[in-house]
This record gives C-alpha cells, sequence and structure tokens, in this order.
C-alpha cells in the first residue's frame, strides 16, 4: 500500500471519529438542554402552586369567587375539574401556565390543594389554612349591642363595659361596674355557622328541644333550639334558628375552652328564664330578650346584632371574662381577618 492509500484510509478514520464525537456532544448538549427545560418547568409548576396557595388564601380573606368575605368559601374536593361556578375549583393563568385551587373544611381548618402547570409538567402540594379574624372589639365588653340595651324595673350587677350602638336604657335600678359607651361605632361582629358545622360534634337537621339531662360536645342545630328545665349544657349550641329558655329554670352552660356557649344566627329568648349559669359568651345575629328573669349569672359577654332586653328581672350577675379578648371563640370576625399556614407536602 502507497502512502497515498495510508493517508486516505487515515483521514477517512479521523473524519468517522470526528463525526461520532460531533454527534456525541450534540446529543449530550441537547439532552442537557432538556433536561434544564425540564427542571425549569418543574420549578415553575411548583412556584406556580404556591402561587395558587396564596390566592387561595387572599379569597379566604378578601372577596372569594362565591362573593363570600368571611373565609366561608369551598369548592368541590380535589381533583375534581375546574369550573367557572362559584364552588367549582378555581383555575387562573399566570406567566407561563395555569394554577388550579381546591379548597375544602378540614375538621376546624381549611384543606387547600393546588396544581401549577407549565408546558404539560404539574407539580400539586397542599396546605392546612388556619383562619382567623381580628378580634370583635364587641367582644372587649361585657355587653355589647348593636341596637340598645334595656334594663328597665331590673335590678343586679354588671362587671364589666357596655358598648351600645344605640343607647342603654333604664339602667338606675342595676349597679354598673364599668363604663357605659353609648352611639358607638364599633362593627356587629358576625359568625362563620359552616365552619361550626364542621366540627360539631352532633348535628341535627331541623328543631331541637333539649330536656333535662346532661349534654356535651358541640351541638349544631340547622333550626330553632328549646332549652327546658334542668338542662346542663358541657359544651356548646349553635343554631340557625332562634333559641328558646322561656320559662326555662336551671339552664347551667360550661363550653369547652374558649368556645362560645350559644349561638345563634337569629334571636335569643329567655322570659321568665331563673337560675341559670352560664360561662362563656352569649351572641346572637338579632335580638336578646330576657324578661323577668331572676337569679341568674352569665360569667364572659352577652353581644347581640340587635337590641336587647333586659326588663322586669331581679337578681342579675353578669361578669366580663377578659380570655373573650385575648382568646376570642373560634369563627368570628368583625373585618379584616388572617390567616396561617402548616403542614405544607407536596402530593
Amino acid at each position: 500500500m502507497n502512502n497515498k492509500g495510508i493517508a486516505l484510509i487515515l483521514t477517512f478514520i479521523f473524519m468517522v471519529s470526528l463525526t461520532v464525537m460531533t454527534a456525541a456532544y450534540l446529543y449530550l448538549v441537547t439532552s442537557d438542554a432538556r433536561n434544564v427545560k425540564a427542571q425549569v418547568n418543574n420549578e415553575k409548576a411548583i412556584c406556580l402552586a404556591d402561587a395558587g396557595i396564596n390566592k387561595a388564601v387572599w379569597y379566604l380573606t378578601h372577596t372569594a369567587p362565591d362573593g363570600s368575605i368571611d373565609g366561608s368559601w369551598r369548592t368541590t374536593a380535589y381533583p375534581a375539574d375546574p369550573g367557572s361556578g362559584p364552588t367549582d375549583p378555581r383555575q387562573e393563568s399566570l406567566g407561563e401556565g395555569v394554577y388550579t385551587m381546591w379548597v375544602e373544611t378540614s375538621g376546624g381548618n381549611i384543606l387547600v390543594t393546588a396544581r401549577g402547570t407549565v408546558n404539560g409538567v404539574e407539580r400539586t402540594v397542599q396546605e392546612m389554612i388556619t383562619l382567623a379574624g381580628s378580634v370583635p372589639q364587641a367582644f372587649n365588653n361585657v355587653q355589647y349591642s348593636g341596637g340598645s340595651i334595656d334594663f328597665r324595673n331590673s335590678s343586679g350587677t354588671v362587671t364589666g363595659d357596655l358598648n351600645t350602638v344605640g343607647d342603654v336604657n333604664n339602667e338606675g335600678g342595676m349597679t354598673i361596674l364599668g363604663a357605659i359607651t353609648e352611639r358607638s361605632g364599633i362593627p356587629v361582629p358576625s359568625v362563620n355557622l359552616s365552619s361550626y358545622a364542621a366540627i360539631a360534634t352532633r348535628t341535627v337537621s331541623g328543631n331541637r328541644i333539649f330536656n333535662a339531662g346532661t349534654y356535651s360536645g358541640i351541638w349544631y342545630v340547622d333550626g330553632k333550639v328549646t332549652i327546658n328545665d334542668n338542662v346542663t349544657f358541657n359544651g356548646t349550641i349553635v343554631a340557625t334558628g332562634n333559641i328558646e329558655l322561656n320559662n326555662t329554670d336551671n339552664f347551667t352552660s360550661r363550653p369547652a375552652s374558649n368556645y362560645p356557649a350559644l349561638v345563634t344566627a337569629s334571636n335569643i329568648s329567655g322570659n321568665k328564664m331563673g337560675t341559670a349559669d352560664i360561662r362563656g359568651l352569649v351572641f346572637a345575629a338579632g335580638t336578646i330578650t330576657l324578661n323577668q328573669a331572676a337569679n341568674n349569672t352569665i360569667v364572659g359577654a352577652i353581644v347581640s346584632g340587635g337590641s336587647a332586653d333586659f326588663k322586669n328581672g331581679s337578681g342579675w350577675s353578669m361578669t366580663y371574662n377578659t380570655n373573650l379578648a385575648s382568646h376570642p371563640p373560634p369563627y368570628f370576625t368583625a373585618g379584616g381577618g388572617h390567616a396561617s399556614g402548616d403542614e405544607w407536602k407536596e402530593i
């Protein structure tokens, strides 16, 4: 073989080797580029999922897609498909991708699931949210009324401040050991009943009568509540309808921890109620009427969205419990609010 043949063979081998090395290099570069792009999409997707969590919290503390402003917005459960309805999982665009939010009640908290999607890459995260409002200013008083308070022909002792949007009338027979503020600008608190329904020990659809006996836990009654004589309640009663204690003797209420004693979206009436001993918050979104009452003790606070009447009664003892301000009952708000998160995880 002459030199020209050897040179040709060597050139061919060199060219093949160069082609192979170039192809290998291009493959590595392309593969790295694909890996980098996939990694970037993964990072973008997890960031979008976190953005979905944050947007869900924003909805819970401001105006939600269903128009609520009290943190009550919930969607159908994960992994239901997103939609445009007020309770559908919510999907929104951001940057190069989208995030989808699911908001569900989980015990006394809110479970938010969010999925971020970018260029076909999905990442899904969950976080448990605790929603809390600012402490309602009304809870700084032994009595607060969104209307007026009337003590006509009644006697007893009130230990704590009184605050009313209207007037405090006929208090001369009462011993008031606190300040009286009339024509107040303090807003009426609101309560999220659905949150109490979610953590209720017992749920009743329709009216409920509590006869003599001992009861415990959180009872959610979607209707009217009637409390008869000799009832001991070691827990909380939450009702959508009126709570009535008319002619009721010996009612004792001991709610657990900082939970309220009585809560209703309507009115509380207790004409001729006697020897009641209630520890905790008594709250009515409507009016409170406890006329012709005798020898009743309330340690906590009495709060009503409307007027509160305590006429023709005797032996009243109403004492403020400072725990209502330092450790307020859950699910009450009076404007504002905040949320805190825990148990973040990717699923």
